[in-house]
């Protein structure tokens, strides 16, 4: 599975890295935690759309600070969404920037991780988290 990769020191450029959904893993409780851990004691950074499908931040993540960025079309303002994040991060030690929103968060992730800004593009993890929990809810009735 994935379990290898969740640890603070990996960068997470991909949303792939926390597709939770057809995860073959033994203990997927375990697994989130492990997810979830990343998080801890962080400063956070959270940038996504604040409507569309993907616009709720999950409850282990508490942001420092938002950054609303468009649902559609953000890739129009790559450097502008860049720049608000850099600005950001220079008032916080270490910051951790999560952002969700399609392949220009995959953009942005990977900008700001070569730029030695820790960013996780989340992807749709919130979505599959809730679909997992349907799903697992179902098998036990």
């Amino acid at each position: 599975a994935m379990r290898f990769l969740v640890k603070k020191s990996q960068m997470y450029g991909s949303p792939f890295c926390f597709r939770i959904f057809n995860v073959d893993d033994n203990d997927m409780e375990n697994y989130l935690s492990l997810i979830r851990s990343l998080f801890i004691g962080r400063k956070i950074i959270y940038v996504g759309p604040k409507q569309g499908k993907n616009k709720e931040i999950p409850s282990f993540i508490s942001p420092s600070e938002t950054i609303n960025i468009p649902e559609k079309n953000a890739f129009e303002k790559f450097e502008e969404i860049v720049a608000q994040i850099k600005n950001l991060c220079t008032n916080y030690k270490n910051p951790l920037v999560v952002i969700v929103g399609g392949t220009t968060a995959s953009a942005i992730s990977y900008e700001l991780n070569m730029s030695n800004i820790t960013c996780y593009d989340f992807g749709q993890y919130n979505r599959l988290h809730k679909k997992y929990l349907l799903r697992k809810n179902t098998i036990r009735r």
